[in-house]
């Protein structure tokens, strides 16, 4: 729960529209090219605030970050789920 915290914070804090307040990508300070991950900050604060389209215009690779994260919330509670019907039988 923590995380998501953490991650709907960050989302609300960094601007969609110019990236400020975002972490700089280390890939473009060292070697002046857009690296595969670049914008993924920005499209995760669009998907925050429901911006579906723009988050996937800044960049595509939100969609299977966006399912890891959406997992690893997931993945305690249906673990526990199991447990409690194994416990039940």
């Amino acid at each position: 729960m923590a995380l998501l915290s953490v991650l709907v914070a960050y989302g609300l804090i960094v601007d969609p529209a110019s990236g400020s307040g975002g972490l700089p990508c280390l890939w473009t300070l060292l070697f002046t090219h857009e690296c595969w991950g670049c914008g993924l900050s920005r499209a995760g604060a669009h998907l925050i605030r429901g911006h579906f389209t723009e988050a996937l215009t800044m960049n595509w690779l939100i969609i299977p970050v966006a399912g890891l994260i959406a997992w690893q919330l997931a993945k305690p509670f249906l673990f526990v789920s199991k447990i409690i019907t194994s416990v039940k039988k």
